[in-house]
């Protein structure tokens, strides 16, 4: 499951590089569910499953030709997984840059959602107090 999560990161990052419009993922359960995370958040267009080939096409998002999905930063990896609580949701979200997105994989249902840190009155505040397995950084 992780496994699938890991080369649909690697499959949008190249398709970015390469300046693609769309690119195809297989389709999974986490996979849908990290990229309607994306698709809220403005970093993708949108995506397609095909149900008879068993895959996603995902619609790539450009502002003035640069890509809107900068960068992704895998966290939680097979042989280590980060999880974020309330101790350490703040000193791991203030080493990000506010308006960076945080995606987080919690424990009802196995749910991905997204964790925001923005600036307010020069003080961090931790909004959508999501916790569980910290899979990424995207910006």
């Amino acid at each position: 499951m992780r496994r699938d999560l890991g080369t649909t990161y690697g499959l949008i990052r190249q398709a970015h590089g390469q300046k693609k419009v769309y690119c195809e993922v297989n389709n999974c359960k986490q996979t849908l569910r990290f990229l309607r995370v994306l698709r809220d958040n403005s970093m993708i267009y949108g995506y397609s499953v095909l149900p008879k080939t068993n895959k996603v096409f995902v619609y790539l998002r450009y502002f003035r030709n640069r890509p809107a999905l900068k960068h992704i930063k895998l966290y939680s990896k097979q042989g280590h997984r980060r999880s974020l609580n309330g101790r350490n949701a703040l000193t791991l979200l203030s080493k990000i840059n506010p308006g960076n997105v945080a995606i987080v994989s919690t424990p009802q249902s196995s749910e991905i959602k997204s964790a925001f840190l923005i600036k307010h009155d020069r003080e961090y505040h931790y909004i959508n107090k999501t916790f569980g397995e910290l899979l990424c950084l995207v910006w």
